[in-house]
């Protein structure tokens, strides 16, 4: 009777870390715009997991970009659902342009994007100082400032880094999407 309970006991704490081991995939994650907009890594440049994206759907994101491309699923929660891209070319303003129309909507409706590359450092930190640059109006050294303080000690080396700095100087930012004063600071942009 000991040891069928203590068998038991083992096969319920063996379930509840493979249940949290399924769900743990997104690492590093970090909010930016108040939240519209969060970034983060997944191991091994894995997709997210349906279960991954069933969490972001609750918390109440409705759009998910990995940052390597050939993902699209759609997942549904109780909040309603959450589509998920793949961006190959996520540097591209093409490709950037639909992250910064998913967060111009958010900006009425609340709905949060989500993008993510594999440590949530260089891939996902571009995309986030682009989105402040393009909405929080920040110039081209403050958003390069923002990705360097924000690498959670995965450093890029070179070219690789340079070519990235390149990339956030010479990004056409739309001027259109810009918020206004009072958004800046409802929406915590950076000083």
């Amino acid at each position: 009777m000991k040891s069928s309970m203590t068998l038991k006991k083992i096969m319920i704490l063996a379930l509840s870390l493979f249940a949290l081991s399924a769900q743990a995939e997104i690492k590093n994650e970090q909010r930016v715009l108040g939240g519209l907009l969060a970034r983060g890594g997944v191991k091994n440049r894995q997709p997210l997991s349906t279960s991954d994206l069933r969490g972001l759907c609750e918390r109440g994101f409705t759009h998910a970009y990995t940052l390597y491309g050939g993902a699209h699923q759609t997942v549904e929660c109780s909040r309603g659902t959450i589509e998920y891209r793949g961006s190959k070319d996520f540097r591209t303003p093409e490709e950037m342009n639909r992250i910064l129309e998913n967060i111009q909507t958010g900006l009425s409706t609340k709905e949060h994007t989500f993008v993510h590359c594999n440590n949530g450092a260089h891939a996902s930190g571009f995309a986030a100082a682009i989105v402040l640059r393009t909405f929080c109006g920040l110039s081209a050294d403050e958003a390069i400032n923002y990705w360097d303080k924000t690498l959670n000690g995965y450093a890029l080396q070179e070219p690789n880094r340079s070519n990235l700095m390149k990339r956030i100087r010479n990004y056409p930012v739309r001027t259109d999407l810009e918020l206004n004063a009072g958004q800046k600071q409802a929406f915590g942009c950076p000083n």
